[in-house]
C-alpha cells in the first residue's frame, strides 16, 4: 500500500469515527415526549374526580402508578348506570399491544362516593393488567370466574380486593379535610 493509499484510509476511519461520535450542536433543542398517561379522564368531572382522588388518597396513586407500568390504558366517565351499581370497569378494546379499559363512574354521587368508587374500578383495572391473557370480554369473564363472584347475572363480577381497596379509599377520603370529604 503506498503512503498516499494508507493516508487516504486513515482520514477516511478518523471522518467515519467522527461522524460516529458526534454530537448534536448545544442550540438544537431535544424534544422528549411525555409519557402517555395510563388512566385518563374522559370527560370534564372525571378529570377533576381523578386530579382530587390522587392527592387525597395514595392508594389511588399508587393503583395509577401501577397502571402506567402496564399494557393497560384508563378511560374514566362519569355517566348513568342502574341502580345498585356505582362503577363498572370494560375491556373495550386490545391492539396493538395495549389493552383499552373504560370505567364509568355513576352521577349523581358525591366527591366522596366517585373517589371511593374509582378506587375500587382501577383495582380492577390493575387486576385486568396482571392477567396478560384478558384480551377480550369471553377471557375477562373466564378470569373473573376464576378469581371473583358473578354478581348481578351474567358479565358482572366482583373481587375481595376490589371491594377492599374501595373501602380503603373511602377511609382515606375520610381523614381528608372537611371540605373535600363533605362534598
Amino acid at each position: 500500500m503506498t503512503r498516499l493509499t494508507r493516508l487516504m484510509v486513515v482520514a477516511a476511519l478518523v471522518v467515519r469515527a467522527s461522524a460516529a461520535t458526534a454530537q448534536v450542536a448545544p442550540d438544537v433543542e431535544t424534544v422528549v415526549p411525555a409519557p402517555v398517561p395510563h388512566v385518563r379522564g374522559g370527560d370534564a368531572r372525571a378529570v377533576t374526580i381523578l386530579t382530587e382522588a390522587t392527592v387525597l388518597s395514595s392508594t389511588i396513586a399508587r393503583l395509577r402508578a401501577d397502571l402506567q407500568q402496564s399494557d393497560v390504558i384508563v378511560t374514566v366517565i362519569t355517566g348513568r348506570l342502574a341502580d345498585g351499581i356505582d362503577g363498572l370497569a370494560r375491556l373495550v378494546a386490545a391492539a396493538g399491544g395495549v389493552r383499552h379499559v373504560r370505567v364509568t363512574l355513576k352521577i349523581p354521587n358525591s366527591t366522596t362516593g366517585l373517589i371511593a368508587t374509582l378506587g375500587h374500578e382501577l383495582c380492577h383495572a390493575t387486576e385486568i393488567a396482571g392477567m396478560p391473557d384478558v384480551r377480550n370480554e369471553a377471557s375477562l369473564a373466564a378470569a373473573y370466574r376464576r378469581v371473583g363472584v358473578a354478581m348481578r347475572g351474567e358479565g358482572f363480577f366482583e373481587t375481595d380486593a376490589a371491594v377492599r381497596t374501595g373501602e380503603q379509599v373511602a377511609r382515606e377520603i375520610a381523614r381528608a379535610p372537611r371540605t373535600v370529604a363533605a362534598r
